[in-house]
């Protein structure tokens, strides 16, 4: 998996929905050169949006998925957030989730 300064600090964690729709947006057209340029991306972006938020235990924010070839009518934008998961005795954890969707319940160990 890539690393930024995040990923290093933390473990990320994506809900099945949030990474449908912002990592693995077509899987019978990905390859893996396209899958891990996508989630080397959204990894950045995620580490750019918390290092500008490192005290908020939730932030909201929007992810703005580039359409190939210039077409901005078809680029994709997702609402997306940033959970830190804390259990006790346990790293802390980024849990990146639809905005929509509950915060609770995806710890993964």
């Amino acid at each position: 998996m890539p690393e930024t300064e995040a990923t290093q600090r933390y473990s990320v964690a994506f809900s099945p929905r949030a990474w449908e729709q912002v990592v693995m947006l077509e899987p019978e057209l990905e390859t893996s050169d396209w899958l891990c340029e996508r989630l080397k991306h959204v990894l950045q972006v995620i580490n750019d949006v918390h290092q500008r938020n490192p005290d908020h235990q939730r932030i909201h924010f929007i992810h703005i998925q580039r359409a190939p070839h210039g077409h901005p009518q078809l680029n994709r934008v997702t609402s997306l957030r940033i959970c830190h998961e804390t259990r006790e005795g346990e790293p802390t954890m980024l849990l990146i989730t639809l905005s929509a969707e509950p915060a609770m319940g995806y710890y993964i160990r």
